[in-house]
């Protein structure tokens, strides 16, 4: 058999994406409302002027699982309990609409002892990625 490796485009990536949820989801049904099987949820903190300075985006995925991809809160505004608020309000929004567990994953430069203080737990790190550092992978169950 003959074949061609090619670069796809966002039309290809979107058919690939869907053939891997059609083919999970003839394994195992999805537990959630509606068709659609990615739903996203994301809450923001704004300023007086409206400025965003922190936020956090996540989403809703099948079998009741969340997954945060970002949060970020601005240098100036750390340590005030922001970030705090605003994943506990994506994590509210998530249970709402089903979720039972909740995942992210972290550098250890960046967050990692800020989740454990918000109820996360490692269940799994990659070492030396980047070189010399680790990435944890933790959950939360809602």
């Amino acid at each position: 058999m003959n074949y061609d490796i090619l670069a796809i485009n966002d039309e290809d990536s979107d058919y690939i994406d869907d053939k891997i949820v059609e083919y999970n989801l003839s394994k195992m049904p999805a537990e959630c409302e509606g068709n659609r099987v990615v739903k996203w949820f994301g809450k923001k903190i704004t300023d007086n002027d409206g400025k965003i300075i922190a936020g956090c985006v996540a989403a809703r995925t099948v079998w009741g699982t969340a997954e945060v991809s970002v949060l970020w809160v601005d240098e100036a505004y750390r340590k005030q309990g922001l970030g705090s608020e605003v994943l506990g309000a994506v994590e509210s929004e998530v249970k709402e609409n089903g979720c039972t567990i909740i995942l992210l994953d972290t550098f250890d430069w960046q967050a990692k002892g800020f989740y454990e203080k918000n109820g996360y737990s490692v269940f799994g790190e990659l070492k030396d990625c980047p070189k010399g550092h680790s990435r944890y992978y933790m959950s939360k169950s809602l």
